[in-house]
């Protein structure tokens, strides 16, 4: 199991490489120039590495209470504050898509 350093440190890296790759995709759609697809979820990334650097993982937040999470799997796994952290990350997601579809 990774130490909370390590979780910090992933999700620095993590939210890094988001807020990059956002920044190049506005650029490069701006630019009128065409981007791969995938690079639209990057503002998703973005909001996932912020949250890993502010908030334990989801593993390290049920194992602290004790949670047995040997039968969990999926979306069954992310407590509460996680699944509003997905959520954000989506929602990100989908408002970038939308300013840049409109734009």
């Amino acid at each position: 199991m990774p130490t909370r350093n390590q979780e910090r440190l992933g999700g620095a890296l993590i939210a890094a490489g988001g807020v990059v790759t956002s920044a190049l995709v506005w650029r490069t759609v701006t630019a009128g120039q065409p981007v791969v697809k995938l690079g639209f979820a990057a503002p998703g990334f973005a909001v996932i590495g912020l949250a890993l650097l502010l908030i334990p993982g989801y593993r390290t937040e049920r194992l602290a209470r004790g949670e047995d999470i040997g039968e969990l799997q999926g979306l069954a796994l992310l407590t509460p504050r996680w699944k509003v952290v997905l959520g954000v990350a989506i929602a990100a997601v989908l408002v970038f898509y939308g300013v840049l579809a409109l734009g």
